[in-house]
């Protein structure tokens, strides 16, 4: 830092306006592979798999929610970046849920909900790989299981594959309007995509809401579902319990139930370890509608039903609470207004679990002339837990990354479509995160500030990498500087080593290839 102070006047004024001169840029200018028909505020994007160089995607887009998807299966080359494209047709209503590759075949999922025969159907359809850069066709369907369901309910899926990669889950739970779980269809397939087993389950939740936190699959093909579950009354909740359901062929349905009479659970993540427990972590408040004070830890022996192994909790120091905003430009707030969503959990190479966490808040303002309601966005730091296998904490640190934005009138919920929050993936023991910054990284009057990035101005965003070796030990490059009509969207796939980026034009939407590189400048 006392080098930067005796840097002149002048030459902070230059560094200001091109601060990406300081490091090494990797990627100068992307010249991506330009992806048809895709639509930032409209478009769902899927990884199905990856099959020796070539990379699968589903691709859905709907403008509205009574029109009906255009959906495309991509095929992405990572040798020739060039693209083999199958469009789809299915009749308006089929929700999607996933596609995995099945032999020299693709199989694709869906439920759909009748509600006048009141019934929940799971179907499957297969088609062949794309073969060319565009052909279509049409899907025919195969049902799985039906099972009937009360008027007003609502069903979500989920899926997920095993450690081993031997078994594949899918997962419909179907809520009735105040929450309350009615049914769990349970399904696991095996690694060639047969069904191997399925049950539909009505557990008895007594009136009690539940919010589907996390769903996983053992390397023993049990179906696991982690829920936040309460008694709510009209707005208020009472006796909240963290709720670990096992399931498995034969109506096997085991419950794992915690009281969490520290707080309410905000957010929170399961992992299958590979000794077989199950892990939990997240962050907690300490009343309804308060910011995160702390976060905590559950792990869970298979092997030793109805018990909880062991169990962790940590509080934030006070210090941290109150700690204003030093050290960033405005507007970023401190950090008692903030909240925690844990978006990534991974076990480690030498027995250590990581915990990714980001700080948000969010605010509406009122236009007092026309009534107009502004939905502001405000992201700070990136924590990282390490945790050890027993749910243990080894130690916390964070990474700034003070982002800004804001939505007219509709709220948005993935907040990657206006550029913020970010990605990460592993890499040869070390955790990798991508996220868009403000190229003026060092304020001309305080030169230790870290200025926010604002979504609404994408003239100033620059796309950084952030490596996470351990506590402490942090690393730090720019990927691409600001560049005129083009910004960092979204990562479409990492395998640790390739890296497939998305960046939004102003014409058209392109994906770039990025490979890790022993030869990079981290600073």
């Amino acid at each position: 830092m006392t080098f930067w102070k005796k840097i002149t006047s002048t030459f902070l004024l230059i560094l200001f306006f091109v601060p990406i001169l300081a490091q090494e840029v990797v990627l100068p200018k992307p010249e991506g592979t330009v992806i048809p028909d895709f639509d930032i505020m409209n478009t769902k994007l899927s990884l199905i798999d990856q099959q020796d160089n070539s990379v699968l995607f589903m691709q859905r887009t709907a403008t509205s929610p009574h029109q009906k998807e255009q959906s495309k299966i991509i095929d992405y080359n990572l040798n020739s970046k060039i693209l083999k494209i199958l469009d789809v047709e299915y009749p308006k209503g089929y929700e999607y849920i996933t596609s995995k590759i099945k032999k020299d075949q693709l199989i694709h999922f869906f439920f759909i909900h009748d509600k006048r025969a009141r019934t929940i159907k799971l179907v499957s359809s297969e088609t062949s790989f794309p073969e060319r850069s565009q052909q279509s066709t049409k899907l025919d369907f195969n049902e799985i299981f039906t099972y009937a369901v009360n008027p007003k309910t609502t069903t979500e899926s989920y899926f997920a594959e095993s450690i081993d990669k031997n078994y594949f889950g899918l997962t419909l739970i179907t809520r009735d309007e105040n929450q309350v779980i009615q049914n769990v269809l349970a399904v696991t397939l095996d690694q060639y995509m047969d069904v191997e087993w399925m049950e539909l389950f009505n557990p008895d939740f007594e009136g009690r809401t539940s919010e589907v936190a996390d769903m996983k699959i053992s390397d023993k093909g049990k179906v696991l579902v982690l829920l936040n579950n309460y008694q709510q009354v009209k707005r208020k909740q009472n006796d909240h319990q963290l709720r670990l359901l096992s399931l498995y062929k034969n109506n096997d349905f085991t419950q794992f139930i915690v009281p969490t009479s520290f707080g309410i659970i905000q957010s929170m993540k399961l992992l299958v370890l590979k000794n077989e427990n199950y892990f939990v972590a997240g962050y907690y408040a300490e009343k309804q509608n308060r910011t995160t004070v702390g976060y905590f830890t559950y792990t869970f022996d298979p092997r030793r039903e109805n018990e909880v192994v062991t169990e962790y909790r940590y509080t934030f120091k006070e210090s941290y609470k109150e700690r204003e905003a030093v050290g960033y430009s405005a507007p970023t707030k401190a950090n008692n207004e903030y909240n925690f969503k844990c978006d990534y959990l991974w076990e480690l190479e030498g027995d250590f679990v990581v915990m990714l966490g980001e700080q948000f808040a969010e605010t509406t303002t009122v236009n007092p002339k026309n009534k107009e309601v502004t939905y502001n966005y405000f992201f700070k730091d990136l924590y990282y837990h390490y945790f050890a296998l027993d749910g243990h904490g080894a130690g916390y640190d964070f990474v700034p990354k003070p982002q800004h934005g804001s939505s007219l009138a509709t709220p948005i919920t993935d907040f990657t479509q206006k550029g913020l929050s970010y990605f990460a993936f592993l890499g040869e023991g070390s955790v990798y995160v991508l996220y868009n910054e403000s190229s003026g990284q060092y304020n001309a009057k305080k030169t230790d500030d870290w200025v926010s990035f604002n979504s609404d101005n994408m003239r100033e965003a620059s796309l950084g990498m952030c490596r996470i070796d351990k506590i402490g030990l942090v690393f730090k490059l720019v990927v691409t500087p600001p560049i005129r009509d083009l910004f960092f969207n979204r990562m479409w796939f990492s395998d640790g080593y390739n890296i497939l980026l998305g960046f939004s034009g102003k014409k058209e939407y392109q994906v770039e290839k990025l490979q890790i590189s022993s030869e990079w400048d981290w600073d």
